[in-house]
């Protein structure tokens, strides 16, 4: 998150680490989904009707963690609860991998609209509100639309196709394995090189719409200051995570070939 003070990039840093830790319970055991450490920090925390996220004080305290999350509310009241928000959709999104299953995608469409939630993408709104410091209103952000829509399934892509060879090694141990790369290659019957070849080119078009999209926003000048300076957040945000996807070793690894058949 480029745009973020060095301050708020700690935070943004100390809220992927606690994902992190959580994402990686509730992948190696889908029943541990409600009892990991980010299930503490925010069991006393609801939204309202009204879609704002809702904190107790009594939540605020306790352990290193609830004192994280006091903290980013006092950097920033209004965006830092947009980034807590975005943490909180996720993890209770997560407590409902235990009835997932591969057989239930018929499609990469209907995959990728379970991918782009389960990927975090209202965390990584979140971060990106809270790196610009910037809050859109719902009529602000909906002129994002479908920059934000290819921007989500740009990020779902890139994960997939660089995490599929440690996801692949994990199932053969009774993990699930949820990647884009096995359901192209069982929806259109083809080898696991040939539907890596096939996300990449369709990574390929995203960034050509995502680009051509951006530059409309831009040329037409059809977006506030506001706005734009968020827009200009989720580029970045997206080009950061093709790097990070492409070099950690969480995801790829040195060992890693995007088409090696053996993966």
């Amino acid at each position: 998150m480029p745009d973020a003070s060095p301050v708020r990039a700690g935070m943004i840093a100390q809220s992927m680490l606690i994902i992190f830790l959580h994402d990686d319970v509730v992948e190696s055991d889908s029943s541990q989904a409600g009892h990991t450490i980010a299930d503490e920090i925010m069991n006393h925390w609801s939204e309202n009707n009204d879609g704002e996220l809702q904190i107790p004080e009594e939540a605020l305290q306790g352990n290193i963690f609830h004192h994280f999350t006091e903290s980013v509310l006092e950097e920033d009241p209004i965006c830092g609860r947009e980034l807590l928000k975005g943490a909180y959709r996720w993890v209770a999104f997560t407590r409902g991998y235990k009835t997932i299953h591969h057989s239930n995608f018929e499609s990469l469409r209907s995959y990728l609209d379970y991918r782009n939630v389960d990927i975090g993408d209202n965390l990584l709104q979140g971060q990106i509100t809270f790196a610009c410091g910037v809050r859109l209103s719902e009529e602000e952000k909906a002129a994002l639309k479908k920059l934000i829509h290819l921007f989500a399934d740009h990020i779902s892509l890139m994960n997939d196709l660089y995490s599929f060879h440690k996801e692949y090694e994990k199932s053969k141990s009774g993990w699930l394995l949820l990647n884009a790369i096995s359901v192209i290659q069982q929806v259109n019957q083809v080898s696991v090189v040939t539907a890596k070849r096939i996300a990449q080119e369709i990574i390929f078009d995203l960034e050509i719409q995502f680009h051509e999209e951006f530059e409309r926003h831009m040329d037409q000048k059809s977006l506030n200051v506001r706005q734009e300076k968020w827009a200009k957040g989720i580029a970045k945000c997206l080009v950061g995570h093709i790097y990070y996807s492409v070099t950690n070793p969480r995801y790829s690894g040195p060992a890693t070939k995007v088409y090696d058949s053996t993966a």
